[in-house]
């Protein structure tokens, strides 16, 4: 059984994102059930031209993947041959031959015996993939409508308004099985020489690697903001943390991406975020992130802590730029992290925000 993911990525191409295989030994195995080994080759990292990582009950291992590789021309509607089935090249018998008029399912029906194989095309260079038919069934005589919803379009990560809107007033969200509080706190003031937003761990040895956000917002200083949950019996926690670059109200929220990163790749609940392994995160201007890394990693004792509604955070500037990093404990700790751009009704950029996520 095989399962394959594919995202439209411009007018007349697709991008293989993810294929599943199913490998049954045994007839009498439950269809999709947990006990049956899979083999799951999907794209790191969702990143146009990068590797894919393949996965089996055996361990992990990564293949290079060029964009040619995974991209197949958009078929017609209802005509998906070219993304499944290819021809064989050897000459064996029991081996499903295709022709531009064949109706592959129908084909499947009328194979005999288990000796019949559908050759499907590989994902990879030097890679084989079988479907081997076990029983045939006819096709069908008449449609017949689905018990149940049969595919659905994948529904990333979403945005929670109510912890994300830096001007916004106290809400209320259950944490941890507990009413909790949250509202926002300033932090001070951002300053950003270049307008080039990054996001991540101060700690991160490679965060000088670190490319900033597709989109960026005027040079200048803006009010930086925590948004803080509290409880009867939670200590404070920062819920989301960013910088306001218009008091309008956010009329819609987007993912911000770095170069290479696109939304349409994504799958269910999955986001692109930034590792945190320190449990402190920051915000600061792309073109010191150099001197960030820097800063952390020689200094035993970082910038100096601050108290913000009972949450440690710092600030400290760099002279010659004059831009500052403002860094933060991160939401329960160590996780991986998303930004999220607010924009205004006329689509105007309102506010940088990332969200610890702690209704996780």
């Amino acid at each position: 059984m095989l399962k394959r993911d594919f995202r439209r990525i411009d007018g007349k191409r697709v991008l293989l994102v993810e294929q599943l295989e199913w490998n049954y030994s045994e007839p009498d195995e439950s269809e999709f059930g947990s006990g049956v080994p899979k083999t799951i080759t999907r794209l790191q990292r969702g990143r146009f031209g990068d590797t894919m990582v393949i996965r089996t009950d055996q361990g992990e291992r990564s293949e290079d993947a060029s964009l040619p590789v995974l991209t197949r021309d958009l078929p017609d509607f209802g005509d998906w041959r070219e993304l499944l089935f290819a021809g064989d090249s050897e000459d064996e018998a029991g081996v499903a031959r295709m022709s531009p008029g064949d109706d592959p399912f129908a084909m499947l029906a009328h194979i005999s015996g288990a000796e019949g194989i559908w050759r499907v095309k590989p994902v990879l260079p030097q890679r084989k993939s079988d479907v081997r038919l076990v029983e045939r069934f006819p096709p069908p005589s008449r449609h017949t409508e689905a018990a149940a919803t049969l595919w659905s379009p994948p529904r990333p990560m979403q945005p929670d308004p109510r912890v994300l809107d830096l001007t916004g007033p106290k809400a209320s969200l259950m944490l941890r099985s507990e009413i909790s509080v949250v509202e926002s706190h300033t932090a001070g003031m951002l300053r950003m020489p270049t307008g080039q937003v990054m996001a991540g761990a101060p700690d991160d040895y490679f965060l000088g690697q670190r490319e900033p956000y597709t989109v960026s917002v005027p040079p200048g200083s803006y009010e930086f903001v925590l948004r803080v949950a509290h409880g009867a019996n939670m200590d404070p926690r920062v819920a989301a943390a960013g910088f306001v670059i218009r008091k309008e109200r956010v009329a819609s929220w987007e993912l911000a991406v770095v170069p290479g990163e696109d939304p349409r790749l994504l799958r269910d609940s999955e986001a692109y975020c930034f590792g945190v392994d320190g449990g402190t995160a920051c915000f600061a201007d792309a073109s010191v992130t150099e001197w960030i890394a820097s800063l952390w990693r020689d200094d035993e004792a970082p910038p100096r802590q601050t108290q913000v509604a009972g949450v440690r955070m710092s600030d400290a500037e760099d002279q010659e730029s004059g831009a500052n990093v403002i860094a933060f404990s991160s939401g329960w700790g160590d996780g991986c992290y998303p930004v999220w751009i607010g924009r205004t009704d006329g689509g105007s950029v309102a506010c940088f925000v990332a969200d610890m996520r702690l209704s996780d």
